[in-house]
């Protein structure tokens, strides 16, 4: 019975987590961890990642070490003041697949963040 519960209980979590909006930067929403990661893949199909805290605000992307892929594919990642932008060997715009970002924040634990391309959300 407790299985139960679990089952229905789950995807209304992922929910109450706003990974069924846009974030504030107009991008896809998933929880890896005590934070939130915030993808958009901008016009020239680079990736751009924001963190945001469990009340969707900024976090410094310096405060994480982040690595991108799509497949075999990897991305080259650097950070920016508020952001982090990952360019990858073609554009991801119209492309297919599982976005798998691995992220550690500080020296916590290591974590994924898997987004199904394309995103939803607002593309810049």
């Amino acid at each position: 019975m407790n299985y139960l519960w679990i089952l229905l209980l789950t995807p209304a979590l992922a929910l109450a987590h706003g990974e069924d909006k846009p974030g504030p930067h107009g991008g896809a929403i998933r929880m890896p961890g005590a934070f939130h990661t915030e993808a958009i893949v901008s016009d020239t199909g680079d990736l751009y990642v924001y963190f945001l805290d469990v009340n969707f605000q900024q976090l410094s992307p310096k405060l994480f070490k982040l690595g991108a892929a799509l497949g075999s594919e990897t991305a080259s990642c650097t950070t920016k003041a508020e952001r982090s932008e990952c360019k990858f060997p073609s554009p991801l715009m119209g492309k297919t697949g599982k976005l798998v970002l691995k992220l550690q924040k500080g020296k916590g634990p290591k974590s994924e963040a898997v987004y199904e391309l394309p995103l939803n959300g607002k593309h810049h």
